[in-house]
């Protein structure tokens, strides 16, 4: 089509099916202009208000962290557990309300067929296996908490020998840090880098790399002058 971008085939992206769709549409809008140009003047304005384009549902938080919407399992953070929340449906996310706030934006995933999905983050859950990471070890949602790429790699060479408790727990304390400092990337290049050369950098050493240099203002408390406080009395009344 002429003036639109060319489109390779077969769609292989999301951004390539909403070209395609939006050449589909410009088409059809260039057939019905005139028509269109005809009513305009008869047309009323736009509501105010956006309609709906959503629906609703209500979820209770299981002890695990996690709901179920449209046979997909979600992970929220730990802190919801037992809550009720409302739950807005939309085409590709969903937003998680307690009460009247706003608690959680997530994207949304599909499930098809009879398979159920999951998308889990770690973040949302880690603080609680901090406190018990023998969880962690007969999680059903282990594998999923693991993030793809580097740490899928350093999960790999710890579980080597078979799934240990010592790997359980430097696993669950890595995500932490990661979860903690927001430095997943970095976090994963340096451990993996370390593991492929033999060496297991301790969670002591991890934390210090990337743990920030906080600086504590130092506070020198001043100590007032007994006869200041006559001041606010209205003067020396002695």
């Amino acid at each position: 089509m002429s003036g639109s971008r060319q489109l390779n085939w077969p769609l292989t992206s999301l951004q390539d099916y909403q070209s395609f769709i939006d050449q589909i549409v410009n088409k059809i809008n260039r057939n019905c202009k005139t028509r269109f140009e005809q009513e305009r003047s008869t047309l009323q304005p736009l509501p105010a208000r956006r309609t709906h384009d959503f629906s609703e549902t209500y979820v209770k938080v299981t002890s695990s962290s996690t709901i179920t919407i449209k046979r997909v399992l979600y992970t929220v953070p730990s802190r919801l557990i037992a809550e009720r929340l409302l739950v807005h449906i939309f085409d590709d996310h969903l937003d998680l309300y307690l009460g009247h706030q706003k608690v959680l934006h997530v994207e949304r995933i599909y499930a098809y067929g009879t398979v159920r999905e999951r998308r889990v983050n770690y973040r949302h859950v880690i603080h609680s296996l901090a406190k018990k990471p023998n969880a962690f070890k007969l999680s059903q949602l282990r594998d999923d908490l693991i993030p793809e790429g580097d740490f899928s790699l350093i999960w790999k060479i710890l579980t080597g020998g078979g799934t240990s408790d010592s790997a359980c727990h430097y696993m669950v304390n890595l995500l932490l840090i990661a979860a903690n400092y927001n430095c997943e990337y970095a976090l994963g290049r340096m451990v993996l880098r370390q593991l492929e050369a033999g060496i297991q950098p301790t969670i002591e050493q991890c934390r210090a790399q990337f743990e920030p240099d906080i600086t504590i203002p130092q506070i020198i408390p001043k100590q007032h002058e007994l006869s200041s406080y006559d001041m606010l009395m209205g003067g020396n009344r002695g």
